[in-house]
């Protein structure tokens, strides 16, 4: 089951002011929590290792997860104008597919 968890952080300004920040939503699947803020993946109190590119593409796929998604739509969501080649997107989404729960059911 996929949750998103939403936080307002509020920051302390000079001379007493405070202002809410909103951050990102941190998506809870399984045993991990996908913390965009921090571009950090989870598993439990364990950190995961993935490439910039591979995190890039992970929030994409956890918010999408009964679709088929094609790497057109990937390439115009995750960088939109720009030129990536299959190649870089291969790699992404292996590394983003590598690190996901092994009993998905």
């Amino acid at each position: 089951m996929l949750s998103a968890v939403m936080y307002r952080v509020v920051v302390h300004r000079p001379f007493g002011r405070e202002e809410f920040v909103d951050v990102l939503p941190q998506w809870l699947f399984g045993d991990f929590q996908l913390d965009q803020d921090n571009a950090c993946l989870w598993r439990g109190a364990q950190a995961m290792a993935l490439t910039p590119k591979a995190f890039a593409v992970l929030p994409y796929l956890v918010t999408h997860p009964d679709r088929l998604v094609t790497k057109d739509r990937l390439l115009d969501a995750v960088w939109p104008e720009t030129a990536i080649s299959d190649t870089v997107v291969r790699i992404a989404v292996g590394g983003a597919i590598a690190s996901w729960p092994r009993d998905r059911g």
